[in-house]
């Protein structure tokens, strides 16, 4: 489901100062550059204290008007390759506490498109079929399952640049911010069909 956040106004030079640093695990079609610590195990991090100035001002946006209480994982994704449909919790055993949180917040995986286009590139599965979501243009933000929605990029894109947020979620401000979002944009959002 699109998220009411604003636009984030540093977009182009996010991409400009991206660092390719590593490739995840669990979602190895993408490059990435991890813009907190590195915490095994689902760990609680800190933004990094080298950030670029585009960075920076994505610090102060991300604490501002995202849900959260602890920072997991905020990290730059760049595909370089077709992706295979995935969960992106990868690991649930190597944090339950954690797991069973964010199982209870659901949706709660933040993603911000930074720059590619706004449909075709990423695909979901419902119960029953697999869905093109379309973004509309007033936000660049979605939430989607982080423990339980299949998803992965439909094509490879090379000029898709993703924001991937994860962490603690701040249950009052996370439901304003779903409600809020649903009266905007319930006619974008994906939904199961049972």
């Amino acid at each position: 489901m699109p998220i009411d956040i604003p636009v984030f106004q540093y977009k182009k030079e996010l991409v400009e100062d991206f660092t390719a640093d590593f490739i995840p695990e669990t979602a190895r079609a993408f490059q990435a550059q991890r813009l907190t610590t590195k915490v095994p195990k689902y760990g609680i991090s800190e933004w990094n204290s080298d950030l670029t100035e585009s960075q920076q001002h994505l610090k102060e946006y991300v604490d501002q008007y995202l849900p959260f209480d602890h920072l997991v994982n905020i990290k730059l994704h760049h595909p370089h390759r077709q992706g295979s449909m995935h969960v992106d919790f990868g690991i649930p055993e190597d944090n339950p506490e954690l797991y069973e949180h964010n199982s209870s917040m659901e949706p709660c995986g933040f993603r911000m498109i930074i720059q590619g286009t706004r449909q075709g590139d990423l695909a979901v599965m419902t119960d029953t079929e697999t869905v093109i979501p379309v973004m509309p243009e007033s936000t660049d933000w979605y939430v989607i399952g982080h423990t339980n929605v299949r998803h992965g990029n439909t094509q490879y894109c090379p000029d898709r640049y993703v924001l991937f947020c994860h962490g603690w979620i701040n249950k009052e401000k996370h439901t304003e911010l779903l409600e809020r979002s649903m009266q905007l944009y319930n006619d974008f959002a994906v939904w199961n069909r049972l």
